[in-house]
């Protein structure tokens, strides 16, 4: 309990009382937590969320409801149940070797930073070949409220081999969620939540990664690479610059694909913030026809900055 305490109204005791008598109490918060492991249970008392409205950033609309990301406020006690839960299912992945390749999100050793590092290191090597790169930054509409419980459970069995009692205890962490939303003084009812992942949990980042692990494949399956962080996915292909419709039209052809997908899957994909933008060096941009891939694919907005 190195970090700095963070209370919720949720909780019994102040978060910075236990961390001050963390000696006294870790045998019982053990306890606690030894016995929900064991029965593959999350008690209900732990399965609520205070919501607070955040701005996704500076500057937008204070009107515009779809401006604000939900974060959720949790208890302490299931921050910790999470952080174990969490950092064991996280080891047998790595173990086993089936943490998405693909996904720099909510990952040890790994950051925006990595994944601009290769991003970066595939577009100067197609320069180097004489190749632009064709860039497209797909947006996902309220990622986390929108996962499928169950798809989610038949995912983590049938793509990642979790079973048992970790598999019990997931399926107890997702059922009957509750939540309510406070916004300055006022407060909503309680409501239950039966689709969707708490934002502001320690577990729901992990567990959306392995709901999206398959977006990674889908692409390469059309050529396409990929980098994903969190709910952000970034896609290129490289080509010569007199090969950028073929290219294009690969890309119009995967993101038809991933929309489907996501449509399959509960998420959605947000057409009118997916950017692409061409990237190369000035003498190879020079020779792309703007024009003729715009009238060619009226739903990809090529920008020349995002």
């Amino acid at each position: 309990m190195s970090s700095a305490p963070k209370s919720c109204e949720l909780d019994s005791l102040p978060a910075s009382l236990i961390q001050d008598y963390v000696d006294d109490l870790l045998p019982f918060l053990t306890l606690l937590c030894n016995r929900s492991l064991q029965e593959g249970v999350l008690p209900d008392s732990q399965k609520r969320s205070v919501v607070f409205p955040a701005l996704k950033r500076d500057g937008l609309d204070l009107k515009d409801p779809s401006n604000f990301r939900p974060i959720s406020n949790v208890s302490f006690l299931s921050k910790i149940i999470e952080k174990i839960v969490s950092e064991q299912i996280t080891s047998y992945l790595s173990t086993n070797d089936l943490l998405p390749k693909y996904q720099s999100g909510f990952r040890r050793g790994h950051s925006t930073e990595t994944l601009l590092l290769r991003l970066l290191s595939d577009c100067y090597g197609a320069i180097d070949g004489r190749r632009v790169t064709l860039l497209a930054l797909f947006d996902v509409s309220a990622a986390f409220d929108t996962v499928d419980h169950q798809i989610l459970i038949n995912r983590l069995s049938v793509s990642f081999g979790l079973s048992g009692l970790p598999l019990d205890w997931i399926t107890s962490f997702l059922a009957g969620r509750s939540s309510c939303v406070v916004l300055g003084t006022s407060r909503s009812p309680w409501a239950l939540a039966p689709f969707g992942l708490p934002q502001g949990s320690v577990l729901a980042p992990l567990l959306y990664l392995l709901y999206t692990s398959d977006i990674g494949t889908l692409l390469s399956s059309y050529g396409v690479l990929s980098q994903l962080y969190a709910d952000d996915t970034q896609a290129y292909l490289h080509c010569p610059s007199t090969s950028a419709m073929g290219a294009a039209r690969t890309m119009h052809q995967a993101m038809g694909a991933l929309a489907d997908w996501m449509s399959s899957n509960r998420l959605r994909l947000n057409a009118q913030k997916t950017k692409f933008i061409w990237l190369g060096n000035r003498q190879q941009l020079a020779k792309l026809n703007l024009d003729a891939l715009s009238a060619e694919f009226p739903t990809m907005s090529f920008s020349q900055v995002v």
